[in-house]
């Protein structure tokens, strides 16, 4: 029986699409670094950054005097430092820090800064994995003193309170700064003294009110070789409750020198109103990874997102997009990392032109090929951080090599007098198409207040070089329950393949969603093709565990799979691989519970999807990376010899794929080629028909022929659409003139293995 290509369509619907779910084992990626003392520019916007140090839990500040500050988590209302001033070093009744002096000096490298009080009084902190250690070096005095106990006077400034924790007989004591409901937030430790020799001693501690003084008992001083140092330690106490630190990250794939070629950027909660940045760089078999970039001031830096530019600089450059915001205005900034480089902090941050006004956030950026790369980002005309009702979406090429902005614009045809335009998402790599043209597809939610007032997603392709098309309508929530769609994420690029993913909500003012649901659609040089199905249910929320965020990735060998992760209100995490048609043929769970983050790129030196995560652990929070291969089952094996001609196969038969390539070759040229496909093996020789030596290897009774031709050099090919799992038979016959008496010959057969 001969089908037609429609048929072969019908015919594979009825393959068993079941998956065993991929479970591959997770890597560990380190986020107890320590982050070395350090500064950044001043932000025109937001002040000067001031200078910086962190740990697992914990991060000070130095600029205005010493300042810790222990990590919270999102849930907390706000930072919950302990600030020190010394007030008075003393020996015996002589004050050592009297008399006319200027201001502190300042010094410090990269673990140890020190305040010089005065000649031979030193204050100092040093950034260790535990907390900082404090301690105060004090030299022989000049002056002269009856001897007596060496004192430190210190004022605590928090809104914590200390309770003290007696420690031995000694008069000892540490101190446990407690927050309003009795938790303790931070540790002070007891403090010992010690001499040049070694020679150690313990420290009375007393504290009345929020004034702290240390005292080294005088017998210890009258023997003491000098200097003597004073040595307390602040560190972070866990709360009980896990904090959830980590709220968002992004990763991202780039062709770099050696190894490195993934950049990942995440976001830690000191507290609710306060946001650090850390990006880092990972190798491909996720074993070693190298912290490049803090941001660690009081303001809130979020919304991370990372392209890579291949024609930047010498071997391409990373650019991370990210959110900058304080309690009045937020703007975009964008930091950019050359390819292989492991230098932490050694990004250049340049700044988009901000208009009077108005704030900048919700920002995404992608790169590509050049040395450019497009960044898109919401824009509110407030002075109060408000969501306004005339939002729009604007974009800019970013070009990392110069470090500028330019073609500044808005993303649809034009600006909206009644719409509201939000959530902007670019494709993470633009696709070169005529000349130097080059286009990233941009999509966006939209709402019109008086008409249907319902959120859907439009989008619009931009193109370097190139003017801008009409914005168009991609698609609305087909469910009555949740008639929103918001918050999309579009990738694609190969030729004209392109998906949307977003959440079905069920109000305008919806942060969460019912269902992640994918819509794959067309979008050549003439405008929008098709969307086709109009939409698909990935992962739908539960009654009280609904959608909190996704992330999505294409694979840019195959040119028809995404990969989707999606996190849930409780904090489960699942992965799905998706193909051309939107449809989802492997799905794992990562996570059952404690979810806090989630985000995924395509890898194509691995073949795989690299999934990272972040999880809420009983002691501090982790990141977490796993590659997602494709099925290692999803091969070709030949089963017959060929009389004439050979087949081969550009990429394996992985389920999803959209046009699945068959090459054919050793044909005479220009004739008619055809390529027989059938779900059975069969061995018939064809010989008494006039094909001397021949064999048909598939069918005969479930063939579906797909006719073609040779071209002038003999080669020939075909696309299949794998559009369910099974086993396909492959065979091609082709006009050989004078070869055998029939003029007819076969190739040789093979059956793929479609996973």
């Amino acid at each position: 029986m001969i089908l037609s290509l429609p048929s072969l369509l019908a015919v594979t619907a009825s393959f068993a699409t079941a998956q065993i779910p991929q479970t591959p084992t997770p890597s560990t990626l380190p986020t107890e670094w320590r982050v070395p003392i350090h500064t950044h520019d001043d932000d025109p916007d937001f002040g000067a950054y001031g200078t910086w140090a962190a740990g697992p839990g914990f991060k000070a500040s130095f600029h205005e005097g010493f300042e810790f500050v222990p990590i919270l988590g999102p849930d907390a209302p706000c930072n919950l430092p302990v600030a020190w001033r010394t007030a008075d070093v003393r020996w015996g009744d002589q004050s050592l820090m009297e008399g006319a002096r200027s201001a502190a000096t300042h010094h410090h490298d990269e673990w140890r800064y020190e305040y010089h009080l005065r000649p031979g009084v030193v204050e100092a902190y040093d950034v260790e994995a535990a907390g900082v250690e404090q301690s105060f070096v004090i030299h022989r005095p000049r002056v002269e003193s009856a001897g007596g106990p060496l004192t430190v006077v210190g004022q605590f400034t928090t809104s914590l309170t200390p309770t003290p924790t007696p420690v031995g007989a000694n008069g000892q004591s540490a101190f446990d700064f407690v927050d309003a409901k009795g938790r303790t937030v931070v540790r002070y430790g007891e403090a010992i003294a010690f001499d040049a020799n070694g020679e150690q001693t313990s420290v009375t501690t007393e504290l009345v009110g929020l004034e702290l003084t240390h005292t080294v008992p005088a017998e210890f001083v009258a023997n003491a070789t000098w200097p003597i140092t004073i040595d307390p330690l602040l560190s972070p106490f866990q709360i009980t409750a896990p904090p959830g630190a980590i709220t968002d990250c992004d990763i991202e794939f780039g062709e770099t020198p050696g190894s490195f070629d993934q950049m990942i950027a995440f976001v830690v909660a000191a507290s609710s109103t306060d946001h650090d940045l850390y990006i880092l760089i990972e190798n491909n078999s996720f074993t070693n990874a190298y912290l490049v970039f803090t941001e660690i001031a009081t303001f809130d830096s979020i919304r991370p997102a990372v392209a890579f530019c291949d024609g930047a600089g010498l071997n391409g450059k990373w650019v991370v997009a990210f959110e900058r915001s304080s309690a009045t205005i937020s703007g975009i900034r964008v930091r950019v990392h050359d390819a292989g480089s492991i230098t932490q902090n050694g990004s250049t941050m340049i700044l988009p032109m901000t208009e009077q006004g108005a704030t900048y956030r919700n920002p995404d950026i992608g790169g590509g090929e050049s040395d450019t790369a497009l960044l898109v980002y919401q824009t509110d005309v407030t002075s109060t951080q408000a969501n306004t009702a005339g939002t729009e979406v604007r974009y800019a090429y970013c070009h990392p090599d110069s470090l500028i902005f330019s073609g500044f614009d808005i993303v649809a045809s034009a600006p909206s007098l009644i719409s509201d335009r939000e959530e902007p998402s670019v494709i993470r790599r633009s696709y070169p198409s005529v000349g130097d043209r080059e286009d990233w597809v941009v999509c966006y939610q939209q709402r019109t207040p008086f008409l249907s007032n319902t959120w859907g997603i439009r989008g619009q392709r931009i193109s370097l070089n190139w003017p801008k098309g009409t914005d168009t309508q991609i698609v609305t929530s087909t469910s009555t329950s949740s008639p929103h769609l918001i918050r999309p994420e579009v990738e694609g690029g190969s030729y004209v393949e392109y998906m949307v993913t977003a959440m079905q909500a069920q109000s305008t003012s919806s942060t969460s969603g019912t269902a992640v649901v994918s819509t794959p659609f067309r979008w050549g040089a003439g405008g929008l093709q098709s969307t086709d199905p109009s939409q698909v249910t990935l992962s739908a929320g539960l009654l009280f565990d609904s959608i909190r965020d996704f992330s999505i990735a294409f694979d840019y060998t195959t040119t028809s799979h995404w990969g989707v992760c999606v996190r849930r209100a409780l904090g489960s995490i699942s992965v799905a691989r998706v193909g051309f048609d939107g449809t989802a043929s492997d799905v794992d769970t990562t996570l059952t519970q404690g979810g806090t983050a989630a985000s995924i790129c395509h890898n194509p030196t691995n073949a795989n999807f690299s999934h990272v995560y972040g999880v809420s652990g009983p002691s501090n929070d982790q990141l977490f990376i796993i590659g997602y291969d494709y099925s290692p089952d999803a091969i070709t094996v030949p089963i017959g010899a060929s009389c004439g001609g050979t087949m081969n196969f550009p990429t394996p038969p992985y389920l999803g794929t959209d046009l699945w390539r068959v090459n054919f070759a050793g044909g005479q040229p220009s004739v008619p080629l055809a390529l027989f496909v059938a779900f059975s093996p069969v061995v018939i020789d064809l010989t008494p028909i006039g094909m001397t030596n021949c064999n048909l290897l598939v069918g005969p009774t479930d063939i579906v022929s797909i006719p073609t031709a040779t071209a002038p050099n003999g080669f020939g090919n075909a696309f299949i659409p794998l559009s369910a799992a099974g086993d396909l038979y492959l065979q091609w016959a082709h006009i050989a003139i004078g070869e055998n008496p029939l003029g007819v010959q076969t190739s040789d057969g093979w059956r793929a293995q479609v996973r």
